[in-house]
């Protein structure tokens, strides 16, 4: 008896959830049979995982073979965002170096307004210039407006390799304004005059 009331409920949830998620599709698009209209198109595929290379090297990304009539397109972020219709076009592969030599931007950003004191640790600009990753994020958009999922890789060139690092290494991959934006960035103190939140409000 048990069992036979939980496989009624499971078939009663599943009779639910696709009546549901029929009703989501426009009514035009079923009359006419374009239910596929509403599929997003495939993942763009990436030549390389993401990683640590001790030597540059092009990434290429491509489009997997697919049965699509609308024409599709490639754009990509370096910056941590995720790619929009505004981004680059992908048209040729993208060269990964070491990225020595390029300018400190996030490592600039103060992290606190603590003034210098032998009791704080207050925020100091870097010494030297710090080592950088790329970060490489592409959706596939098409020409009827849809969109596929964001397709991220992260990689390190170095010529230690993974051993450049004693410790295993994690990529976070955010827009720069969730960490430094000082409306609503979690590691700057923003707007606020009062940086500790004490006292009365």
């Amino acid at each position: 008896m048990n069992a036979s009331v939980s496989i009624q409920g499971w078939k009663c949830s599943f009779i639910a959830f696709f009546i549901l998620s029929l009703s989501a599709i426009p009514a035009g698009l079923m009359a006419q049979g374009r239910i596929r209209d509403v599929v997003p198109p495939p993942e763009p595929v990436f030549s390389h995982k993401g990683g640590f290379y001790k030597e540059a090297f092009l990434l290429s990304i491509e489009i997997p073979e697919n049965n699509e009539d609308a024409k599709l397109e490639i754009r990509y972020t370096t910056d941590g965002s995720i790619p929009s219709t505004e981004s680059p076009l992908y048209s040729s592969p993208i060269e990964i170096t070491d990225r020595e030599g390029d300018p400190n931007v996030i490592s600039n950003i103060p992290t606190n307004n603590i003034q210098p004191n032998p009791l704080n640790n207050h925020w100091e600009e870097p010494g030297g210039n710090v080592f950088k990753i790329n970060t490489i994020r592409a959706r596939v958009f098409t020409s009827d407006r849809r969109v596929s999922r964001t397709v991220t890789h992260s990689f390190l060139v170095d010529e230690s390799g993974s051993q450049r690092y004693s410790m295993p290494v994690i990529s976070v991959t955010v827009p720069k304004e969730a960490f430094f934006s000082p409306d609503s960035g979690i590691y700057v103190p923003g707007h606020h005059q009062n940086y500790n939140q004490r006292g009365r409000e």
